[in-house]
């Protein structure tokens, strides 16, 4: 799997499964900037699906910015083991953050991801 982020996702997205992860907030200009994974590889008996696992996966990540959390757990352990496993370590990063956000809620949370210039 190949992380790109910004802009040039659309230079390939007509050719390869791409699919939506992280946005990070770039400090100290503060610019989003989204990642996105470039899958590899797809079992073939998963491209009967692919379409499906597409759409879900996208639903998560729209889910995911809304706070709906029961959702996003639903989704996130359906897609384990999709896309040849490639983005499970993603799913479980995500089904984390999840569970620290259900035990202890915040106000001013956003989705993004704060990273520093250094």
């Amino acid at each position: 799997m190949n992380i790109i982020f910004g802009d040039a996702i659309e230079q390939i997205s007509n050719t390869h499964t791409v699919l939506e992860l992280d946005t990070f907030k770039l400090m100290p200009s503060e610019q989003l900037v989204k990642a996105y994974c470039v899958v590899d590889t797809i079992p073939l008996a998963e491209f009967s699906i692919l379409e499906n696992n597409k759409k879900i996966h996208q639903q998560l990540i729209t889910q995911y910015q809304k706070q709906d959390w029961e959702f996003c757990k639903s989704a996130a352990t359906a897609l384990l083991g999709r896309w040849n496993g490639e983005l499970d370590t993603f799913y479980q990063h995500l089904l984390e953050r999840i569970t620290k956000c259900q035990a202890a809620p915040d106000d001013n949370w956003n989705y993004w991801i704060v990273k520093d210039s250094d």
